[in-house]
Order: C-alpha cells, then structure tokens, then sequence
C-alpha cells in the first residue's frame, strides 16, 4: 500500500486479519519509525517483484502457450536454459 494508508486504525485491522501490512510511512506522520521486519518484508516483496518481471521480460514469460503447472515451469525453465 501507499503512505495514504498509513494509519493505526488500518494497521491494527490489518494485524488482526493475521496479515504483515507493508505501508509505507507518510512524511507527515510525525517521525514514526518502521520496524526492521516491515522493511526487511518490503525489500523481498520488491525483489521477487522485479525477478518476476526479469523471467516475463528475459526468458519468454509474457508467451506461454502451454497448460498445466508442470508444462508452464517446462516452458519456463526452457527459456531460461536457451
């Protein structure tokens, strides 16, 4: 989510869903610190983000034309062979 988000009320309904809320802190949000797991969170949803993007941009991911998980991780894994 955006830093329009950045409330506690949303937070902590968040949290209470069982879920880790990855906003993002408003710069008038008077200095409040994110903790070193929510960054640590943002950073891996933000990598696997960009490998997501490498594998449909570099190796073929954008067209494949097979059914089934196993025929589309062949396909997959083809493309990154090649």
């Amino acid at each position: 989510m955006d830093s329009a988000y950045d409330a506690d009320v949303i937070e902590k309904w968040s949290r209470a869903l069982g879920h880790v809320p990855l906003i993002d802190s408003h710069r008038r949000s008077n200095g409040k610190n994110r903790s070193l797991r929510r960054r640590s969170a943002t950073f891996q949803r933000a990598t696997t983000i960009k490998e997501s993007v490498r594998l449909k941009d570099e190796f073929g991911g954008r067209m494949v034309r097979v059914r089934g998980p196993a025929k589309v991780m062949t396909s997959l894994m083809l493309g990154i062979i090649a």
